[in-house]
């Protein structure tokens, strides 16, 4: 990982390597402009782009590399890099890895992942959403290598992966978050976030990189437009910093993730969410209390440093624990939030999108349609007294 500094009227770039001994050195190289500086750094956080040999795939392993440098790099989040990249050195690379993509048909791929599933390739059998995740990768690798010319076609097309039976994963109701709202006691911050997350259907990220210029008292609205998250500085090296708008002090050079406020992923997830009357009291009255300036975060400690997720999600199992409520993540409080919106809403899919940031509606039916089943009995009384008891 290179970095850039600017001295005087030029730009350095900074950055380490090895030289013929083995031995770890640091290297300064001075430009004129910013535009240089940055394709330097460019080059050497990605060497293979600019290599001058020519390239040829000839195994999974030359493709997997190919694909991971001209298309990773551009195309993918830091989550999503860091997750491929380790399907790619615990899967692909000792398994299939030395295989040619010429001769690597849709047979291996069926008996790779059967393999994988009944425990013959690892002592333990892997779980159907790793090889469905691993799936993912191979099919949009390949998919790439028919559009370099590599391919005729793919030997993913028309893959079955093994089914996976959707578990649906446990959420409070409406009264279960009032009574932790009431547990959180004198914590605000825990307070609020919970309120926060089911009140506005916020994901945590999204939520501890609020600051107060986000929030509008007037017009009772939030601005949701990027979001907290923790990532590796491998991933950091491998994507760059273009979705990256500040990185947190905390931590230390040496360790391997770093706390980042970035962009979100997707356009959709950049909205504008309508605040209760009685959250945005209870905010104006947190921020005085804090002397909330414009640009500090809504949610921090007593330092004034922003909270951070891991740290939010152990005082949240804390009061779980306490509490005696049923056991859940702080992420179900976003399913809860969902489960009471589309009930109070009569089930309006799309407005209750328009809190949730998913890309499309039907996201919002796959993932939380089960639940509501409470209303579609409801539907069954209401069809029985309006219809049956009138044709009477």
């Amino acid at each position: 990982m290179a970095s850039i500094y600017k001295r005087n009227n030029s730009y350095v770039v900074i950055y380490y390597y090895t030289d013929e001994k083995g031995i770890r050195k640091q290297k300064w190289e001075s430009y004129k402009t910013l535009e240089n500086a940055q394709q330097r750094k460019l080059e050497i956080e990605n060497p293979f782009l600019f290599s001058q040999a020519p390239m040829s795939i000839n195994t999974v392993n030359d493709l997997m590399q190919h694909f991971f440098a001209l298309y990773g790099t551009t195309h993918w989040s830091y989550s999503t890099a860091e997750n491929y990249d380790s399907l790619r050195r615990r899967f692909i690379t000792p398994f299939i890895g030395t295989m040619s993509v010429t001769e690597f048909s849709g047979l291996h791929v069926s008996a790779f992942y059967q393999a994988l599933v009944k425990g013959r390739k690892l002592n333990s059998p892997v779980c159907k959403s790793t090889v469905r995740d691993l799936n993912k990768l191979l099919k949009s690798a390949f998919r790439q290598a028919v559009i370099w010319g590599v391919l005729d076609r793919s030997p993913m097309e028309k893959i079955s992966i093994p089914k996976e039976k959707r578990q649906r994963k446990p959420a409070w109701n409406s009264a279960q978050v009032r009574q932790a709202v009431f547990a959180c006691n004198n914590d605000r911050n825990l307070s609020i976030a919970i309120q926060f997350a089911f009140a506005c259907s916020l994901r945590i990220g999204e939520l501890l990189a609020l600051k107060w210029s986000d929030i509008d008292f007037v017009q009772k609205t939030v601005s949701v437009n990027k979001t907290m998250q923790r990532i590796s500085r491998k991933s950091l090296s491998f994507i760059g910093e273009k979705d990256i708008l500040e990185i947190l002090p905390f931590g230390r050079e040496t360790n391997q993730t770093l706390l980042v406020i970035k962009s979100p992923k997707t356009e959709a997830s950049m909205r504008t969410v309508f605040l209760p009357d009685r959250l945005a009291a209870q905010l104006q009255c947190h921020k005085y209390k804090t002397s909330g300036e414009i640009n500090s975060f809504v949610f921090h400690s007593q330092d004034g440093k922003p909270i951070q997720p891991e740290c939010l999600r152990k005082k949240f199992r804390t009061l779980v624990q306490k509490s005696g409520l049923p056991n859940v993540t702080f992420h179900s409080l976003r399913h809860s939030s969902v489960t009471y919106k589309l009930m109070l809403t009569h089930g309006d899919i799309k407005a209750v999108q328009g809190d949730t940031g998913h890309a499309q509606a039907n996201m919002v039916l796959e993932i939380y349609a089960e639940i509501l089943d409470e209303q579609r009995r409801k539907t069954a009384i209401l069809m029985n007294k309006n219809w049956y008891n009138a044709s009477r």
